[in-house]
């Protein structure tokens, strides 16, 4: 019969575990940090069951950092080289530092509670910025870290996933910052004279592409009878010096069509370009690389600050889209050429320029039902 006992602020487990080989009595102490008392009972309970059903395995001290390393070799067979160079990525830059030192078998929820607070805080992203990560980042690491904890239950090392029980961020829909007509025409005035820069932003600006879906273009991408690019692949940044080529963010390829002063300038930078084989990226450096999105994004902050205005590389995206909407386009044309993996979403982005044509859907069917009806409002009998 197991026991429960206290610690200082802990609360402890104590259970028989089948006799060895020399036939004495072996106990085991298990820490239950982060729990309450009846959480820990709980725990009591599962493993005294497993005890009987022949299920217990003993504790390995298998540290964190190990089981990753250990996971990370397994998994590679089933995932893309991309996918798993961006889960060893956040594995090394944000979880090993974190958790790495702790036994895999007394990881809690508290743990990971705690470390997802910590990412949050200004100054722990050391790989990046002073500011804290976002929800959505947040998100990217729990799901590995979910994985992975997921895959020890499967291997028998942990009774359940602590990452089940833990709670994220919130995540908040951005507030919609488009450009108005005028500012894109000094945006467009301002970035004549900007060399390397000038082409992304163009694309950006003429497409309504995400940064690291532009900056992954390759001249293989354009049709220029066409007029078309090819949207197949995006750069994603991980940290300051980790940049990945991965799949869009739906998994799908998608087609844009090009306005024609659009496609006259790739026209243009093709014949001046030296780099121009297929598998050239079409906006690259001096020396053929392509470029960093974050050296993008910070090469656009520049030039806002200059003009003065409040904008985000990612509000030039908004502004294609509120543009194509205002305009008419219908919302489910707007949404494959954004990208988005449903229109709902694409609603719910842009539900500030609906209202516009919602009255001017109104005022049509107010035109035609003076139309069609008596000046009087009365009905007339046939």
């Amino acid at each position: 019969m197991g026991t429960i006992y206290k610690k200082g602020d802990t609360w402890y487990i104590r259970y028989d575990v089948p006799r060895g080989i020399d036939g004495k009595r072996r106990q085991v102490s298990k820490a239950c940090t982060g729990m309450t008392k009846r959480q820990a009972e709980q725990l009591l309970r599962e493993t005294e069951s497993q005890i009987v059903r022949g299920e217990y395995q003993a504790p390995m001290h298998m540290t964190m950092a190990t089981y990753f390393d250990e996971w990370l070799t397994h998994a590679q067979s089933g995932l893309a080289a991309s996918t798993h160079t961006l889960y060893t990525l956040l594995v090394e830059s944000h979880i090993k530092p974190a958790l790495g030192k702790l036994k895999l078998d007394q990881l809690t929820p508290l743990h990971i509670q705690r470390f997802y607070k910590q990412l949050e805080e200004p100054g722990s992203n050391r790989n990046s910025s002073k500011r804290g990560l976002g929800a959505k980042a947040i998100k990217n690491i729990h799901g590995v870290l979910h994985k992975a904890l997921a895959q020890a239950v499967r291997w028998g090392l942990l009774a359940r996933n602590p990452a089940d029980a833990v709670d994220l961020p919130k995540m908040t829909r951005p507030k919609v910052n488009a450009a108005s007509p005028k500012e894109l025409q000094q945006i467009m005035q301002a970035i004549e004279h900007v060399g390397e820069w000038r082409l992304p932003i163009l694309i950006t600006i003429g497409t309504g592409m995400r940064r690291g879906e532009v900056l992954a273009l390759q001249w293989q991408d354009y049709n220029p009878e066409e007029k078309t690019l090819s949207v197949r692949q995006a750069l994603s940044q991980i940290n300051e010096k980790h940049v990945i080529l991965k799949s869009t963010k739906t998994d799908r390829a998608r087609v844009v069509l090009l306005n024609n002063s659009l496609a006259e300038e790739l026209n243009r930078y093709h014949e001046l370009t030296p780099y121009r084989a297929p598998t050239d990226w079409i906006c690259s450096q001096d020396d053929g690389n392509h470029h960093t999105p974050r050296h993008l994004t910070r090469a656009f902050e520049r030039i806002i600050r200059r003009l003065g205005l409040k904008l985000t590389l990612h509000g030039l995206r908004h502004s294609h889209a509120t543009a194509l909407i205002a305009a008419g386009v219908p919302v489910k044309t707007v949404s494959e050429r954004l990208g988005h993996s449903t229109v709902v979403i694409t609603q719910d982005t842009y539900t500030h320029v609906l209202p516009h044509m919602q009255r001017e859907a109104a005022e049509t069917i107010e035109t035609l039902w003076q139309q069609q009806s008596p000046r009087n409002g009365t009905p007339q009998n046939k």
